[in-house]
């Protein structure tokens, strides 16, 4: 039997690791909608907030896994940026991606996207930083850290590039 951590990373290394990693799968619900039967903003952040903690958990950054370890990770952005809406009943698929690594932090991006249509529905552009529970200061990640998440750094293309404004 396969423990879930070890899924996890079974899946990353089947995985084309240069490629943007498939983090959620769904169908918009009459509660992630507004008045309107549009997906609200609660809804965008709750997807885009599941598919960061399984980006996150294929790099074992996961909030629980550093916290076994006396760091906690911090966002310090998060900027969801709408372009096409989602009403109840699309199916979406949201796809991640590591765009930098820093001393102590990473910025990772999600992209969702209808899967009637292929549009873009709304992005999502996160900043995380390990940081010392103790000490209430940034704390540079470790080896172990940096080497699970540098094959997953992702080049945006021209228009990603400029979707997330790098």
């Amino acid at each position: 039997m396969i423990t879930s951590l070890a899924f996890l990373h079974k899946a990353l290394n089947e995985a084309n690791v240069d490629q943007w990693v498939e983090s959620i799968r769904g169908i918009v619900s009459p509660e992630d909608c507004d008045v309107n039967g549009h997906m609200n903003v609660k809804g965008y952040f709750e997807q885009f907030g599941e598919a960061s903690g399984y980006l996150l958990k294929l790099a074992g950054l996961y909030y629980s896994d550093v916290v076994k370890i006396g760091f906690g990770m911090g966002t310090i952005v998060n900027t969801i940026r709408y372009r096409s809406e989602l009403v109840d009943g699309d199916p979406y698929v949201i796809h991640s991606a590591f765009i930098r690594l820093g001393r102590s932090s990473v910025r990772y991006v999600h992209k969702m996207t209808n899967v009637l249509t292929g549009e873009l529905s709304a992005s999502s552009d996160h900043t995380e930083a390990l940081f010392d529970l103790q000490a209430r200061a940034s704390v540079a990640l470790n080896e172990s850290m940096r080497s699970q998440v540098e094959p997953m750094l992702v080049e945006l293309t021209g228009d990603d590039a400029e979707w997330f404004g790098v």
